[in-house]
């Protein structure tokens, strides 16, 4: 049986059906059983609690392997419980906040959470993946909305940047393909899509996708950055002025270590796009 966390949450949904696809059982850690049964398949097994506030997790002691959907500046500070509680192998989702050059308190956070899995006497396995996409996604799915109802795109830097994004389902796909091989232990993937592209070519083929054709409209990336340092500073947060910072830095990634180690073989940004669109249609 497999014990999962964040599995209500938009990736999780997906990682759930592929080990379910796989042929496994699923357990999953939920805030609200009434709401969780309405997104999961009935065959799921469902306990509540919460990464935070407990000693343990319910129904830990169960499982052969833990996948943590849930963030890793979460579920990282976990990982002495699994090992207590004798599940050895456990799959962390982190994210490529851990490699980039823009340091801020999220970054921080994950990085440390990576720390304290590395230390621990387990079978881990961490993933990274890069701008995760699919139907309700914070990314992709709300730039097609946008291009959907608007003339025109804002960009920023010319839009010049390298992005990456990869697949929800592809994602889903790596966990179940990751959690039964050995090659993975102790293993640090970048799980992101086949090639990078530049963020204006992105939008291209969203729009196509759409057929729609829009106006880009490129916005000086510094004068953003200033204005997002100021707004920081005046209301103290600091997430706007953070996700500037991370868009004028290029997001490409090497998936040859996951691809060597467990077959990962994403779909391109076209096919993801085509297969996203279809369920939007199909919903």
């Amino acid at each position: 049986m497999i014990y999962v966390t964040g599995g209500t949450g938009f990736t999780g949904r997906f990682v759930v059906d592929a080990l379910l696809a796989a042929g496994e059982t699923c357990r999953c850690l939920v805030r609200d059983r009434t709401m969780a049964r309405r997104i999961l398949p009935s065959s799921v097994d469902l306990v509540e609690g919460c990464l935070t506030g407990f000693s343990s997790l319910p129904g830990l002691s169960e499982a052969d392997a833990v996948v943590h959907v849930a963030p890793i500046a979460i579920a990282g500070s976990r990982a002495r419980v699994s090992a207590d509680t004798g599940v050895e192998r456990v799959l962390y989702f982190s994210s490529t906040w851990s490699v980039s050059s823009v340091r801020t308190p999220e970054s921080e956070a994950v990085t440390a959470g990576e720390e304290i899995v590395m230390e621990q006497d387990i079978e881990w396995t961490i993933f990274r993946p890069t701008m995760i996409f699919g139907s309700g996604d914070r990314n992709v799915s709300r730039l097609g909305k946008w291009i959907r109802s608007h003339r025109f795109v804002p960009i920023l830097d010319g839009g010049h940047r390298l992005v990456q994004p990869v697949f929800v389902e592809d994602v889903a796909q790596a966990v179940a393909d990751a959690i039964p091989r050995r090659s993975t232990h102790g293993g640090v993937y970048e799980i992101a899509g086949p090639e990078p592209m530049t963020y204006s070519r992105m939008v291209d083929r969203i729009a196509e996708i759409e057929e729609r054709t829009v106006a880009k409209l490129y916005l000086p990336g510094s004068l953003c950055e200033t204005a997002a340092r100021s707004f920081s500073a005046a209301t103290g947060r600091r997430a706007f002025r953070d996700r500037i910072l991370r868009m004028r830095e290029d997001r490409a990634f090497s998936i040859d270590r996951a691809s060597e180690d467990f077959g990962f073989a994403p779909r391109s940004f076209v096919e993801g796009l085509t297969a996203m669109r279809r369920l939007e249609l199909q919903a």
